[in-house]
């Protein structure tokens, strides 16, 4: 038999780990496969973006996000096997020390919220300091502006916050495909949005976005964990989704700073 990196215990099994041991073990190789997938998906997004293909470099980005998502709950797993196998002082995370399992539900709704606010954060740094003129300027991706993109993104929190309770409560939402599929639907709201005034289109951002936060912090302990339904439509509508746009803005920044005077 050939060794996999644990010495002896693969010429003798039967002496060696215990199956929590096994577990840890197994989930430490799982972390380390996720973070080679990281590391890749982002090396192929930058590759096509310098080749001058933005769809593929999106689609490279968000394969990216979910490799770093299944890291993350892997994390999470590998310090909940090893609290309920090894009693005795634990390292833990600061948002559920000094608490139960209600504290840490709440520490999960707060790292959440963190993940949310980062790539919220980004997203506006990636269009910070544009003037009005340049916010509605096309052509940062076809013939959207930042002001587009921004109600596009909008449009996609909403939703969210449309959906979500009757996901949590087990329904389904109806699919868009009844409405002429997501490319239809998209179209439509970026026509709503232009005949809406770039303060308009700002005021709904900061407005909705606010309404998306007090909604999450609103749920029970639990509602977003990492495998619910729940958990994956916010992830699609929203802090997997503002990434996307946040590359396409810098990128058509950089172009716009490159084009002679």
């Amino acid at each position: 038999m050939q060794g996999d990196g644990d010495g002896d215990q693969t010429r003798n099994p039967g002496a060696a780990l215990s199956p929590h041991a096994r577990a840890l073990l197994a989930k430490r190789r799982e972390l380390a496969a996720h973070q080679r997938a990281i590391k890749r998906h982002e090396e192929a997004a930058a590759l096509q973006e310098r080749f001058g293909h933005p769809d593929r470099a999106a689609n490279a980005r968000r394969h990216a996000q979910h490799a770093r998502e299944l890291h993350e709950q892997a994390l999470q797993e590998l310090h909940h096997g090893r609290s309920a196998a090894e009693p005795g002082p634990q390292p833990q995370d600061p948002t559920t020390m000094g608490a139960g399992p209600v504290s840490d539900g709440r520490g999960q709704v707060e790292r959440l919220l963190k993940r949310l606010d980062a790539a919220w954060t980004a997203l506006g740094d990636s269009y910070a300091g544009l003037a009005e003129a340049q916010l509605v300027e096309p052509g940062v991706v076809d013939d959207w502006s930042v002001k587009d993109i921004l109600a596009h993104v909008t449009t996609w929190e909403e939703e969210a916050l449309r959906h979500l309770p009757l996901i949590i409560a087990g329904g389904t939402p109806p699919r868009y495909a009844a409405q002429g599929g997501i490319d239809a639907f998209n179209a439509r709201a970026t026509e709503a949005g232009r005949r809406r005034s770039l303060a308009e289109v700002l005021r709904r951002r900061d407005e909705t976005h606010a309404r998306l936060v007090d909604f999450i912090r609103s749920q029970p302990a639990g509602t977003f964990g990492g495998r619910t339904r729940a958990r994956r439509r916010l992830r699609l509508d929203t802090y997997g989704h503002y990434p996307e746009h946040t590359a396409a803005i810098r990128g058509w920044r950089e172009a716009r700073q490159a084009w002679p005077a």
